[in-house]
């Protein structure tokens, strides 16, 4: 049956998956040729987590985010990291602990990080090494030929830290965030590490108005958030600016704090949320929704 697609129409993603296949081999070399020239095989062990302990309901997602972030300094593409991440929390996911578990906030089953963390680095480094010889499978990944074109950039300031994170996720759905972390980078790290998780998690995502997905997403995030910061002690916080966008036609756009929203125009830059005060209590988030097409294509410009 004739689908309608010419031979070069099918034959495009077929070689990008090539591409990045091959590319990705390159990487792992790279990264382990930097490793051997700079001799930071055995920085493993002075390896510094930025966590004491992970309960196993996050360990998948802070797993990643160790990962993705470690991959990222060292010059990996996003795109690249991820796919590596995920890759690696399956294939391993009895030794580490990262297979998915449901959350429960009377149930903080807590690993020591101090020792899982340089464990997850130790064997990432080991995955890479296969992945550079070929030595096993290549880790799935579909290249989408329509990807959103996006940019992100990030200042410190007068911090000793970079106390900011973000995140972006893309498929048929997009997912695009901005954490500003306060008094230290704890809360932005989670909420970077989980937020998408917790959108993705919820059974109405496929059928559910994104605007209520999104307000369940925050108030989600929220209670295992609360839950790791009493457990650990944590005394930082974190604003959030979030974007959902749903198959390309569908725009939620929800934020906490004082981190801003804006879409630009040909003639001006209109911002579409409003600064949370210390001051005025915060029931839920704020959502702005759009479900027009023309509104949509003005973002995504």
């Amino acid at each position: 049956m004739d689908d309608g697609a010419s031979p070069a129409a099918q034959q495009q993603p077929q070689q990008q998956q090539t591409d990045e296949a091959t590319t990705l081999i390159s990487l792992a070399q790279n990264y382990l040729h930097s490793s051997q020239t700079n001799g930071t095989e055995s920085a493993n062990i002075r390896f510094r987590p930025p966590f004491l302990q992970t309960p196993k309901h996050d360990a998948r997602g802070d797993a990643v985010a160790l990962i993705v972030e470690h991959l990222i300094q060292r010059q990996f593409p996003q795109w690249a990291a991820y796919v590596v991440a995920y890759s690696l929390v399956d294939l391993y996911a009895s030794e580490l602990q990262t297979a998915d578990v449901p959350f429960d906030e009377n149930d903080y089953d807590a690993i020591d990080a101090t020792v899982w963390c340089p464990k997850v680095i130790v064997r990432l480094q080991s995955y890479l090494t296969k992945l550079a010889a070929s030595s096993i499978p290549l880790p799935e990944y579909q290249p989408d030929p329509d990807q959103l074109l996006y940019s992100y950039c990030a200042q410190r300031n007068r911090r000793a830290k970079m106390e900011d994170r973000s995140d972006r996720s893309r498929n048929q759905d997009s997912f695009f965030a901005v954490f500003d972390g306060h008094n230290g980078v704890d809360c932005a790290n989670y909420a970077s590490s989980h937020f998408a998780r917790c959108l993705i998690d919820n059974p109405e995502y496929a059928t559910g108005s994104i605007e209520d997905v999104m307000k369940r997403a925050f108030s989600t995030l929220d209670k295992r958030l609360t839950v790791r910061c009493k457990r650990e002690h944590i005394k930082s916080g974190t604003t959030a600016a979030c974007a959902f966008l749903r198959a390309r036609r569908h725009l939620c756009v929800g934020w906490c704090g004082d981190s801003a929203v804006a879409v630009l125009r040909k003639d001006a830059v209109r911002t579409l949320s409003s600064a949370h005060s210390p001051m005025v209590e915060v029931r839920s988030p704020h959502c702005f929704v759009s479900q027009q097409l023309k509104f949509i294509k003005i973002l995504t410009k």
